[in-house]
């Protein structure tokens, strides 16, 4: 026997539009226009070419995010108003964006998604490479050593232990950990901050050094 309520069809009248694979910038214009004009609820749009970069749509607002999981938690990371982006730098900020917390560095601040954008922006009219900090001048700097800093105060600490009474540390032994941690490849650390420098970035120097 039928039972008296049936299935959609298949598709649900109220669920939002599929996005194009790949969004350009005048159907994000329309995308954008539409949801002003007929005053649509919220809803989230793929924007395509970039695995979780999307665009979220209100009728008052229209903003950039990468949403994505890491390390079991969703993450909504705003990029900005569309009004101040092209769809080829989301792509391009995103992709930055993601790989950054998924290397271990952690959820960018605002002024490193600005100063990212920056340096898209000068890219494409110039030609001209802006390289991104990872930590912001503008922010205040944590309070830790760079590891040049480190490296000089834990050579001066094995100097001392050598030249002290008990000489726990042989002269050639300091010699020897002098040379490891101030080869070249480990100098590539120096002027990162100790506690703001991410597992990776310290892989690739030993991997370096062997």
């Amino acid at each position: 026997m039928r039972s008296g309520v049936e299935r959609a069809p298949t598709r649900e009248p109220c669920r939002p539009r599929k996005a194009a694979a790949v969004l350009t910038g005048t159907q994000i214009d329309d995308l954008i226009e539409e949801a002003r004009a007929n005053r649509t609820p919220a809803r989230d749009v793929s924007v395509g070419g970039c695995a979780g970069a999307t665009l979220r749509l209100t009728p008052t607002a229209a903003v950039y995010s990468m949403r994505f999981r890491h390390a079991g938690e969703p993450l909504r990371i705003r990029l900005g108003d569309a009004g101040d982006w092209t769809p080829v730098q989301v792509r391009s900020a995103g992709a930055a964006v993601r790989a950054r917390v998924e290397g271990g560095a952690g959820v960018p601040d605002p002024a490193w998604i600005a100063l990212k954008r920056s340096a898209l922006v000068a890219k494409a009219a110039r030609g001209e490479a802006v390289v991104v900090q990872t930590h912001m001048p503008k922010n205040r700097a944590p309070k830790t050593w760079t590891y040049r800093q480190a490296r000089d105060a834990w050579v001066a600490h094995l100097e001392a232990e050598a030249e002290s009474p008990a000489q726990i540390y042989r002269p050639d032994t300091v010699r020897n950990y002098r040379s490891v941690i101030g080869c070249p490849a480990m100098r590539a650390l120096d002027d990162r901050f100790v506690s703001r420098s991410p597992a990776p970035d310290v892989a690739e120097a030993v991997a370096g050094l062997v």
